[in-house]
């Protein structure tokens, strides 16, 4: 079912709904978030996440007892320290959004329709994470509950890593792993950074536009220390470009094209630490990452889902549609570069964005090309606890128009957020003007061809 809209409202007539006092109020939080964090400590007191242990009896009394506690999870092994065969860890967290739109959508067919202020959650996130037989061969399932998708329970992530490197040939942990089930494509900055650690309440239009998002495969990376300094790379070959959801062997799901992507990353300085867009902790040191993905699809009709997949700039709308009847196939190869910093509690992210389209088999246009541009910059006001952000996200391409002209759809966006507990506990503000969506997503509540201002308020738990 859609989100709870407290007030759809139909504009017919120069009518309109009781959408002002919501806004009213909504821009009264606003008020709310940037004054109340100068008034109180700079932090609140919260319970911190330490570990505990409680031991449990084994059968076999020639063995140590199992222990259970929390360390950044609830955890149960079978044994203490590194002797462990066997792990499970249990973390949860969730998002309350509360999002107030103020949109026109020419490419809409009912004009006099607006959306209203709707209540939703998101992200309502169960992960199992751990080891078992061995501390080499580790397992990660994570379950999705969303509100604006129907109130289901999803896969989201399932996999299992095996530390090659570690396991035949004794090198360090992580220098070769392998990976196989349903995870993220492995090309994009932004889609790298989990969704509790952005600054805004979801990532930029220009990100997602040009998302590998999940899908199921097998990959393998591992660490590198080029000129002494830290490094990652990443491979793998997957179902097909975002297509997690996707079901193998059904009739006009996917094409039976696997799909390839590679990816990159460069600590040229200082220690980057955990990685999420604020700078929380502070780092004293300039701390620099850089890098760069890509991805290669080839794509036909039998699979008609995926062959729909592909979105157009700047109308949102499929490519499929645009092409004529006789088209059977194309090409897409993504690219992306980033480059990000941080330091003393300010945070600067880059990150550019391009598509290529092409090889139509059975007719269709010439090669096209879309690009796009992520920015954010952000600064703690007072450290660890309230912080401010601005972002602007672009995206330019000719594959609206089959080739005969460029189009464009980009977004500006200001927020502001307060840190109660960390990433465990926050409290987040943002204002985004949309001109002309190029995407239809229910995660940053647009859809295709709107244009105008978007608020949301979002509380973030998590344990």
């Amino acid at each position: 079912m859609p989100p709870l809209r407290s007030s759809s409202v139909l504009r017919k007539n120069g009518v309109q709904g009781p959408r002002s006092g919501v806004r009213t109020g909504l821009w009264a939080t606003l008020v709310a978030l940037v004054c109340w964090p100068a008034a109180v400590p700079a932090q609140v007191s919260l319970p911190s996440p330490t570990a505990s242990l409680l031991r449990i009896p084994d059968d076999d009394d020639s063995r140590d007892w199992a222990v259970a506690g929390y360390d950044n999870g609830f955890f149960i092994q079978d044994r203490p320290g590194d002797d462990a065969r066997f792990q499970i860890r249990i973390n949860g967290w969730g998002q309350f959004r509360v999002a107030s739109p103020d949109f026109d959508n020419p490419s809409s067919d009912d004009q006099s329709w607006t959306k209203g202020t709707s209540f939703e959650i998101e992200r309502a996130r169960l992960v199992f994470s751990g080891f078992a037989y061995d501390p080499s061969l580790t397992y990660f399932l994570q379950l999705d509950g969303d509100s604006d998708q129907q109130n289901t329970v999803d896969l989201l992530d399932a996999y299992v890593d095996l530390d090659v490197g570690q396991r035949l040939f004794d090198w360090e942990a992580d220098r070769l792993r392998i990976r196989a089930g349903r995870t993220k494509v492995p090309l994009t900055r932004a889609r790298s950074l989990s969704g509790r650690r952005l600054a805004f309440a979801d990532r930029s239009i220009a990100s997602l536009f040009f998302d590998g998002g999940r899908a199921v495969g097998f990959g393998m990376g591992g660490r590198l220390e080029p000129f002494d300094r830290p490094a990652a790379w990443h491979l793998a070959v997957f179902n097909g470009l975002d297509t997690g959801s996707y079901r193998p062997g059904t009739a006009g799901d996917l094409d039976g094209n696997p799909a390839a992507s590679a990816r990159f990353v460069f600590d040229p300085v200082g220690d980057w630490g955990t990685d999420s867009v604020s700078d929380l902790t502070y780092h004293e040191r300039l701390a620099v990452r850089v890098g760069a993905g890509t991805a290669f699809s080839s794509i036909d009709s039998m699979g008609q889902r995926e062959f729909d997949r592909p979105s157009v700039v700047d109308s949102g709308g499929s490519l499929a549609d645009l092409l004529p009847a006789s088209t059977t196939g194309f090409d897409e190869t993504l690219f992306s570069l980033d480059a990000s910093a941080k330091w003393r509690g300010v945070s600067l992210f880059a990150e550019w964005y391009g598509r290529s389209i092409g090889g139509f088999e059975g007719g269709g246009p010439g090669r096209l090309f879309d690009y796009g541009l992520w920015l954010h910059a952000g600064a703690f006001v007072v450290p660890e606890t309230w912080e401010v952000f601005v972002r602007n996200s672009r995206v330019v391409g000719d594959s609206g128009t089959l080739g005969r002209r460029t189009e464009s759809a980009d977004e500006v966006a200001v927020g502001t957020a307060w840190y109660l507990n960390g990433e465990h506990a926050k409290l987040i503000f943002d204002a985004t003007r949309i001109n002309g969506s190029p995407l239809n997503s229910t995660a940053v509540n647009v859809d295709a061809g709107d244009d105008g201002m978007l608020y949301r308020l979002q509380l973030q738990l998590g344990f």
